[in-house]
């Protein structure tokens, strides 16, 4: 019979996993609709942007460009990883970065300030980085119009890992050997179920993330590698940090 998974109820009452975090000095925060609300433009505004990407620069129509898109991403973890696999870049004469560039091309006037996350944020006495596959440009801009930037040592980006995004082992590997974290002693924060058996592998402690448009059904989700399931990454976090000053 499987374990039951923590979640984070309706009613705010945090249950603590098997996993603690008592042990954790690093928290790695994915960007994109993690540290963002997903109900934010922004991502929509990327994806669009990636679809116009491949029908100008790759010369296909909107249908079978966006078709294109979405195999690249279910296949290969993200539609960059999937253009430079299929060699849709190097046939039409691109580079990654002629990718990044493109589709970080966004209006960031969407986001404001969160004063919430940014005080719980600095109530957490530990080191805090950013692992994305998007680039440390965007993630910086993200951060500083949502006002938190400051918390974050470090940004791991796609670059830093030769473009080899999440979920691929190498990504995590570098990302660890780069910032020199104890994967042990690191908690994972992430949107996309995907991306975390590779960490727990490498026994970091994960939380889900899960929005309400994601279709993972929570029966299908193997509490070996999801130590919690969360819908509000604020007040989880204030959560967090009121039952660990009341264990101290």
């Amino acid at each position: 019979m499987r374990k039951r998974i923590s979640i984070l109820p309706k009613e705010n009452k945090p249950i603590l996993n098997r996993r603690s975090l008592h042990h954790v000095n690093t928290w790695i925060f994915d960007l994109d609709r993690t540290l963002y609300s997903a109900e934010s433009d922004l991502f929509a505004q990327i994806e669009q942007r990636m679809c116009a990407f491949i029908m100008t620069m790759c010369h296909m129509e909107r249908e079978e460009a966006w078709s294109l898109q979405k195999k690249c991403y279910l296949e290969y973890g993200t539609t960059l990883k999937g253009l430079i696999e299929t060699g849709e870049l190097e046939r039409n004469g691109l580079i990654p970065d002629d990718f990044l560039r493109y589709v970080h091309d966004i209006d960031y006037s969407s986001l404001k300030k969160n004063v919430a996350l940014d005080d719980v944020l600095g109530k957490i006495p530990c080191r805090k980085v950013i692992f994305t596959n998007g680039t440390s440009r965007h993630a910086a801009r993200a951060t500083e119009a949502l006002g938190i930037k400051h918390h974050f040592d470090d940004i791991f980006d796609i670059h830093a890992c030769n473009y080899m995004s999440k979920p691929s082992l190498e990504s995590y590997r570098l990302m660890l050997e780069h910032l020199k974290i104890d994967p042990e002693k690191a908690a994972f924060f992430e949107d996309s179920y995907e991306n975390l058996p590779i960490a727990a592998g490498m026994g970091m402690v994960t939380i889900w993330l899960r929005h309400k448009d994601d279709k993972t059904p929570l029966e299908t989700v193997n509490p070996k590698y999801c130590h919690y399931v969360i819908e509000d990454l604020t007040g989880w976090l204030r959560q967090m940090v009121k039952i660990f000053k009341e264990i101290i």
